[in-house]
């Protein structure tokens, strides 16, 4: 929220010059500080281009403010991105197993664990969960046979960083 607001600011206060565009580009939950910035913008966005963001129902754009939106993800990115979601905090398992090992000497195990995972999802940090992969209404571009099928990390970050890729599947897309 404090990057979508800050990028959305910037906007804002700029003076565009007749016919200049505003493109955004983000890249994993970088799309969805786009999809926010969206919300919170004067002017329209020509084209939003998300690379393998995770797509959560907390995050969704403001379609009326897009011209162009698209998605840009891959089957191979099957690690990353679909569990970029939000659902459960690393900071809450660690609570957890604070709760559960404090409370094992007394036979609460389970209840200490319960207990800490809850406290520590509500600090939340550290976030993950199950997340889409496509937006429906938005320009899919499906990136698949084209990014690093046996090596998940990479494919999260190889539509952006690959020139090829954007050449062959992304360019003709952007209006």
């Amino acid at each position: 929220m404090d990057a979508a607001s800050s990028i959305a600011n910037m906007i804002n206060s700029y003076h565009f010059a007749e016919g200049e565009q505003l493109n955004i580009v983000g890249h994993s939950h970088g799309g969805n500080v786009a999809n926010l910035v969206s919300g919170m913008i004067d002017h329209k966005i020509d084209n939003s281009l998300n690379y393998n963001t995770p797509v959560l129902n907390d995050y969704q754009p403001k379609r009326e403010n897009i011209n162009n939106l698209m998605t840009v993800n891959s089957k191979d990115d099957y690690l990353v991105q679909r569990f970029g979601g939000n659902q459960i905090s690393g900071v809450g398992i660690l609570g957890g197993l604070i709760g559960g090992v404090a409370l094992a000497p007394f036979g609460l195990a389970p209840v200490g664990a319960v207990v800490g995972f809850m406290v520590g999802n509500k600090i939340g940090g550290g976030e993950f969960g199950l997340a889409g992969k496509s937006m429906q209404g938005a320009n899919n571009i499906d990136i698949s046979n084209k990014t690093s099928i046996f090596h998940p990390l990479k494919a999260h970050s190889d539509g952006w960083n690959n020139s090829q890729i954007f050449n062959d599947r992304v360019k003709s897309n952007i209006k």
